[in-house]
């Protein structure tokens, strides 16, 4: 099995792990990095397989993800996952917290110069990368607007909040279908990606 097929498989079982922790946040669990419960650990699992696929992928990644910026948003989405794995339980006194927190912005950063490096690609690729733009778009919108003082301590905006997160959840949602993309990808390769077949040669002319 191929370098490219093994990180497609844990990229797209990381998403699968994902989504099953959204599920399992929605419903009311507990869910954090390295924290206790099922939430936590389909968590912490799926940050460490996306850890390995996507560095797979930014070391060796074939087409569509060989391009410099798709490359740096995988290292960057690793850089940062690695942080936040490596300073999950440190306590709010420690310095490390800082550390915990650069994690999630290089998290964050990573994912959006993988969405822009995917958009320049052409074809399902470009797709890919607009869902990930669309969903960061989204949890930006939702994020903003739920943390408003004037909606997020006022007892006559619960409706509004609760639109918020479901907004916030319809992001992640696009985000995952974006990730899974990635996997999908990585897994079956894009098309042309074969080696180009030699025309047949021309009749000799006597």
């Amino acid at each position: 099995m191929s370098l490219s097929r093994i990180a497609g498989g844990l990229v797209a079982g990381a998403a699968a792990l994902l989504a099953l922790t959204l599920g399992i946040a929605r419903g009311g669990g507990s869910v954090s990095v390295r924290g206790d419960g099922p939430g936590s650990l389909t968590l912490t699992a799926a940050l460490v397989m996306l850890g390995g696929g996507l560095l797979i992928l930014a070391i060796a990644g074939p087409r569509p993800f060989d391009g410099r910026i798709v490359r740096t948003g995988f290292a960057l989405v690793v850089a940062g996952g690695a942080a936040e794995l490596a300073t999950a339980n440190a306590s709010a006194s420690s310095a490390l917290i800082y550390v915990f927190l650069l994690g999630g912005l290089g998290v964050l950063v990573g994912t959006i110069v993988t969405g822009i490096g995917l958009l320049r690609s052409p074809g399902r690729t470009r797709w890919v990368g607009l869902t990930f733009v669309a969903g960061i778009v989204l949890a930006i919108v939702a994020g903003s607007i739920a943390n408003d003082s004037s909606v997020a301590f006022s007892a006559e905006a619960n409706g509004l909040r609760a639109a918020m997160g479901m907004l916030a959840t319809a992001a992640g949602g696009l985000m995952l279908v974006g990730l899974s993309g990635i996997g999908v990808l990585a897994l079956l390769g894009k098309p042309g990606d074969g080696p180009a077949s030699t025309p047949a040669s021309a009749p000799s002319v006597e």
